[in-house]
């Protein structure tokens, strides 16, 4: 009974972000686009600024997307315009205008083949499917919507993503639980729980189990029922939302209300109630008026009853929540029937049949405008083919009035040129043999350059293996042995009586001990990192920076874009050491207050990015070591570096590493 899952996301996400909030990433955006320079992480952020601001001012964001829209780099490139509607589309479906929202998604799988992974293009396409299946769930089709959702789900399976999957089964659940069609909905709840079980999914888990445990007790597994509930009671006090303990009260109500134990199922609709109006969502509202008036009726509080239903009918039109409307109207006839008011029985009932026809009417309404929608854009689009063959047909014609006239000149040029070539052609045999000569000198400094890259990478590959050995050896060796060191101290000072005025000796040494040991342990961690080897470039870089944050004296941010897990061992290592060392250069020489750290994998390879806020430095001047070792790594991985920086302007180091 309650909305698909989409619109609950967004809720659960926008309700926290308050103006201030909104403000920050504002900054954050608008600081990081002055500091980044690759083409599509500016696009990204270009698109993320332009959403901060529909969310904090809905005027000045349609005028950003509109000139994002307008823009050379949104006609340039089929994926720039992908992930334009992608987030573009998304504020459709948060005001409730699904008509543009499905086209907005009919636009975005007809260019999800301009994007260059095939993963990335099948995790979008499930993305993509879902937000079919929720919008058409929200106008009413729910055939359409299941069509979507099992489509979705497929992906799902074939690319191994677990939480697109709990998603999907938990809004399948609803389109049966709208039409209480029970045993179909607990196997969809049932299969989204054995994943939130698996991979733990937060308040999804209070939210899933609640609504199963409520379907079981229509399905009289009341066992089940009590075990789901108990599980999540012990969650409850974890719960971060009010929503979350919405669902689990009003699943305590819904097992109460089968058990006819009506007084209870009453008290826990009424706390449900509650939390719903703190949420301030008329839906669930709504949701628990109808609960409450059953509830009521069980209870022959006749006025209550009628007060609970006649609430829940005026939100439910109000807001055009159809199948709740429709079961508002059956429960005042069978209200009406039971107390032998037959008079208003047939009313409602009159109303339910009128209901039914409304239903399909809009339903219709809906498919029309959806068409004329689509019928329209077809019709712009025509247009715009149009005026550009017609521009087409007047370049083409002012391409041939210029034809004649460059004829002329043509033959007036080959004229000259032949003139020109007889006196060249002693000139460009002369020169011919002093290019050969080159040439060869050319091969010649290739072949040595070939020679010194082929030394450097046995240099840097016994660096690595040396920092390797070295770092196992510390700490399985020497840390070993500082442990042992230390047991035996300890020892010794249980089973040996030790004089006052040594004890403080005694204790500094065991105290210097231990200091011996981190440092040993810190010294092994930095030359081969466990991140690094245990989970791969990402988790290494970001483990090094929260180590700085930590001090609180500098502030490093960290940002990935793309996957970087298929990257080879070598390749990670070395990306690592270069960015230790531009690091290690800002935090020494620099005093910088901020460094950015970005690094993207796309189409064309990898960039890392080092910017700092720090004092800069003349590259006239500099020849230190550190900056020889980066383009000693940069080198071998075949890449470029760019340095742009002067003195009290910051710096920017720019490495971009080709793919193969």
């Amino acid at each position: 009974m309650y909305r698909h899952f989409p619109k609950l996301i967004i809720a659960l996400i926008l309700i926290p972000l308050r103006v201030n909030a909104q403000a920050d990433r504002i900054k954050a955006y608008q600081d990081s686009l002055r500091l980044t320079t690759n083409d599509s992480i500016r696009w990204h952020h270009k698109l993320w600024l332009a959403d901060a601001t529909f969310k904090a001012d809905t005027a000045k964001g349609k005028i950003a997307f509109q000139h994002l829209k307008e823009s050379d780099e949104y006609k340039s490139s089929q994926w720039k315009q992908f992930f334009y509607h992608r987030i573009w589309g998304g504020h459709y479906f948060e005001i409730g205008d699904y008509v543009n929202q499905i086209l907005e998604l009919e636009i975005q799988e007809s260019l999800l083949n301009s994007l260059p992974s095939k993963r990335q293009r099948n995790v979008l396409s499930a993305l993509i499917k879902g937000d079919f299946g929720a919008t058409y769930a929200n106008i009413n089709e729910p055939e359409l919507a299941q069509k979507y959702y099992e489509e979705s789900i497929s992906i799902q399976k074939e690319i191994n993503d677990e939480k697109g999957l709990a998603t999907n089964y938990f809004n399948s659940a609803f389109l049966f639980i709208d039409v209480q069609e029970w045993p179909q909905a607990y196997q969809y709840l049932r299969e989204c729980d054995v994943i939130s079980r698996k991979t733990n999914i937060g308040w999804m888990t209070i939210i899933n189990r609640s609504r199963l445990a409520a379907v079981c007790a229509k399905l009289n597994k009341i066992s089940e029922a009590k075990i789901l509930l108990n599980e999540t009671g012990k969650l409850l006090p974890k719960a971060v939302y009010d929503l979350e303990k919405v669902y689990f009260y009003n699943a305590k109500g819904e097992l109460e209300f089968e058990l006819k134990n009506f007084k209870q199922a009453l008290k826990y609709h009424q706390k449900a109630f509650e939390l719903a109006n703190a949420w301030a969502d008329p839906y669930y509202i709504a949701d628990e008026l109808i609960a409450l008036g059953d509830s009521y009726q069980k209870l022959n509080q006749q006025d209550s009853t009628l007060k609970c239903y006649q609430e829940a009918l005026k939100i439910s039109e109000r807001k055009e929540y159809m199948p709740k409307v429709r079961l508002v109207l059956k429960n005042m006839a069978e209200f009406y029937e039971q107390t032998g008011n037959y008079k208003m029985a047939n009313e409602y009932r009159k109303k339910w049949a009128i209901f039914n026809e409304k239903f399909i009417k809009k339903q219709n309404q809906n498919r029309i405008q959806l068409n004329e929608a689509r019928f329209r854009s077809a019709q712009k689009q025509e247009k715009i083919n149009t005026l550009e063959q017609e521009n087409q047909i007047r370049e083409l014609q002012l391409e041939q009035k210029n034809y004649i006239l460059i004829a002329l000149i043509i033959s007036v040029l080959v004229l000259s040129l032949l003139a020109f070539l007889y006196f060249k052609n002693y000139k460009k045999e002369k020169l011919l043999a002093e290019q050969n000569n080159e040439i060869q000198q050319q091969k010649i400094r290739e072949l040595e350059q070939e020679k010194q890259l082929i030394s450097m990478n046995s240099i840097l590959k016994g660096q690595e293996e040396e920092r390797s050995r070295m770092a196992k050896d510390l700490h399985d060796g020497l840390g070993s042995m500082l442990s042992g060191i230390k047991l035996n101290l300890s020892a010794m000072h249980q089973n040996f009586v030790i004089h006052s005025s040594e004890v403080f000796s005694f204790e500094k040494a065991l105290t210097q001990l231990d200091s011996a040991i981190a440092e040993m342990r810190r010294v092994a961690h930095n030359m081969m990192p466990e991140a690094l080897l245990k989970f791969g470039l990402h988790e290494a870089i970001q483990d090094y920076c929260d180590g700085i944050n930590q001090n609180g004296t500098l502030k490093m941010q960290f940002t990935a874009i793309g996957d970087g897990k298929n990257l080879d061992a070598t390749m990670q290592k070395v990306l690592y050491r270069i960015f230790q060392e531009l690091t290690n250069n800002a935090i020494k020489h620099a005093q910088a207050k901020t460094i950015f750290i970005q690094i993207g994998h796309h189409e064309q390879g990898i960039t890392l990015t080092v910017e700092d806020d720090g004092k800069g430095f003349d590259t006239s001047k500099t020849n230190g070591a550190g900056l020889s070792n980066v383009k000693s790594r940069v080198d071998y991985l075949k890449g470029t570096l760019h340095i742009d920086t002067s003195p009290k302007n910051g710096t920017s180091i720019i490495v971009e590493i080709p793919n193969g």
